[in-house]
This record gives structure tokens, C-alpha cells and sequence, in this order.
């Protein structure tokens, strides 16, 4: 039996932190990865109960999901840009807001709007320097001429992406005072840019927010990678999986995958039922999350363990020597929920 454990009070205390930092902002959820390996449907409608009701994703098939699971009204924003005529007209027939991060997307949303009949409703991302996707700055004329002569795209917003965590304070300010300076430039030329953001769960606790919103992911989770203690949020999300199995294992034996590691002692060895295909570790880097500088809390009885050598594609062996534990007994892990897959969520 294997878990992961998600503290709705916790998840709570996290959308607290983001209100207090966005300030007069309106907040957009980022719901990527499964809504950010918290559960999509059941996350938005945490949000919602807290006052948040405009969402973004990075498939289509989340925009569908949530449409399904009965957020009709809310506002939907695909995080993706695409060129696919066909997949700007279902992204629009589930009431999803497009972004246009190129020329040649902007001119396939206007080929699907001729089609439709309607107006696409979309938003233009900018790229920055975050160097994911989007027009250039310095793109002015192309971003004008959307606004102009497209008559059948109903642009109701531009915004950016920042980079990402590690980035210095003074490379996020940079990008932003890039961004804001495309804005002056599009509405002195006459273009209405309706709602416009470039702040995410890392550069919000960096950087002053003079935009209108914020979009937001990751900090939801208490995991945002840059970010210390002092941001105010808490980690969200654990393992939490029955010992299938106790063995005692003389010292000199030799266990674990590939050369495998030469035990100093006779060792207490537990195996957990959660490996690499779980998202717990990696083939390719034998250890994953579990190379030496990077061990996860692993308690069991509360006291904490370490693995044993590399993890396997479905289990792991943790050395519970020093640990009073049994058979079924429940041993945790700390890991981002967003990692993982094949486990099933459970809210407390």
C-alpha cells in the first residue's frame, strides 16, 4: 500500500502566503502537472472555496477536465502556444482562453476564427529572456498588426514569463522592466493590452508586482525552487507506504542494482514499495532523489533512514537498523508530488 498524503490545511496556509504577497493583484492558478501533483479538479476547487477562480494549464485536456468537472465560468488560460489550427478550435469550443506566441500561431487562431465564425478569444506571451517561447520584445510591428488586423482574435491580455529559480534578483527586474517597456510601446501605439502579468511562484517573493496579475503554481505546493524558508510557505505532499518486507543482511553482502553497495555491517534492511517509475529515483542516475546531497527525509517510527544503494523501477530497500518497525508498518517520504506518478492521492 502506497499513498501521497496532501494536508489540505497546509495547502491553505500556502494560498494564504501567495494573497498576502500578490497584495490588490488577481491571482491565476497555475495548474500544470496535475495541478502541480496535487490533484487538478480537487486543487481548483480549494482555490475556488478561497477566492480564486481564474486558472491556467498546459494541456488540453485539463481545460476539458475542469470544464467537466463543472467550472463552467471560470476563466481557463492555455499556457501553451501552437500553430495547430485544430487545437486552437477545441481549445476555444471548451471556453479556453489561447496564447499567441508567434506570428504564425496568431495567423492560424485568425484562420480558426474565419472557420468558427467567432472570435478566438486569446492572450500574446512575450519572451523576456525566460527563453521557453514567445514574440521577441523588440517584435513591436508583429505584436501591432495582431492587434489591428486580426479582427478575428479578441486579444484580451499579454504577459511574460520570468526565469526561473536561481535567477538573481537583478536578471528578474531586468526582464520585467523589458516587458513593461513592450507594454508603453504597444498601447502608445494604440493597442488595448487588457490584463497583463509576468510574476510566478519564485520571482512573486522577489520582485515588486506593478502589473495587474500573478500567475502562480508551484508555491501553491510549498515548493518552489529557489525559494527559502523565509517565503512563508510549507511543503505539501509526502509518501507515505507499507514496509512489504524486513530482512536481516549480514555485513560484507552485497545489495542493490548495477555494482550494487558492500554492507559495513549487518543491516535491518526494509523494502518500500516505490521505485524510479514512481518518479523515486532514476535509472539513468542511479540514486535520483537520493544522491548523497540530496536525500530526502525517509522516517519511518519517527526516526529518520537512509536507502540502501540505487533505486529499482518499483521499490527501494532503507536501511531501518536503528528503527523499532515491523512488517505493514508505514515508512514516509519527502518528494514533490509533481514528480510522481502511479501513486494515488489522499487529501487529509
Amino acid at each position: 500500500m502506497r499513498k501521497i498524503i496532501i494536508d489540505s490545511e497546509a495547502i491553505k496556509a500556502n494560498i494564504n502566503a501567495v494573497k498576502r504577497q500578490a497584495a490588490s493583484a488577481a491571482i491565476i492558478a497555475n495548474l500544470s502537472g496535475d495541478g502541480q501533483g496535487l490533484g487538478l479538479v480537487k486543487l481548483a476547487e480549494m482555490l475556488r472555496t478561497e477566492g480564486i477562480s481564474s486558472f491556467a494549464v498546459s494541456e488540453r485536456n485539463d481545460a476539458q477536465r475542469l470544464r467537466g468537472a463543472g467550472f463552467t465560468d471560470e476563466h481557463i488560460l492555455m499556457l501553451s502556444s501552437t500553430a495547430d489550427a485544430e487545437e486552437i478550435a477545441a481549445l476555444a469550443g471548451c471556453g479556453t482562453v489561447c496564447t499567441i506566441g508567434s506570428y504564425d500561431a496568431a495567423i492560424a487562431a485568425a484562420s480558426a476564427a474565419e472557420k468558427l465564425n467567432v472570435p478566438i478569444e486569446c492572450m500574446l506571451k512575450i519572451d523576456c529572456g525566460e527563453g521557453h517561447f514567445g514574440f521577441l520584445p523588440s517584435e513591436t510591428d508583429k505584436l501591432l498588426n495582431v492587434f489591428r488586423n486580426m479582427k478575428g482574435l479578441a486579444v484580451n491580455g499579454v504577459y511574460t514569463k520570468l526565469s526561473g529559480a536561481g535567477a538573481s534578483k537583478k536578471t528578474l527586474q531586468a526582464q520585467l522592466d523589458s516587458f513593461e517597456t513592450c507594454l508603453a510601446k504597444l498601447a502608445a501605439g494604440g493597442a488595448d493590452t487588457g490584463i497583463s502579468f509576468a510574476l510566478d511562484s519564485y520571482s512573486i517573493f522577489k520582485c515588486e508586482n506593478r502589473l495587474d496579475a500573478v500567475c502562480v503554481g508551484s508555491a501553491f505546493a510549498g515548493r518552489t525552487a529557489g525559494l527559502n524558508a523565509g517565503a512563508g510557505l510549507t511543503k505539501v505532499g509526502f509518501i507515505e507506504a507499507d514496509i512489504e518486507e524486513l530482512d536481516w543482511l549480514p555485513g560484507g553482502a552485497t545489495v542493490g542494482l548495477g555494482k550494487g553497495v558492500k554492507l559495513r555491517r549487518s543491516t535491518k534492511a526494509a523494502v518500500v514499495p516505490v521505485g524510479w517509475y514512481n518518479g523515486v529515483g532514476s535509472p539513468e542516475a542511479p540514486g535520483g532523489l537520493f544522491r548523497k546531497k540530496t536525500v530526502p527525509d525517509i522516517s519511518v517510527a519517527g526516526k529518520r533512514v537512509k536507502p540502501i544503494g540505487a533505486i529499482g523501477p518499483h521499490s527501494l530497500l532503507a536501511d531501518v537498523t536503528d528503527a523499532e518497525c515491523g512488517v505493514g508498518d508505514k515508512i514516509t517520504i519527502d518528494v514533490n508530488p509533481k514528480l510522481l506518478k502511479g501513486i494515488p492521492l489522499e487529501y487529509r
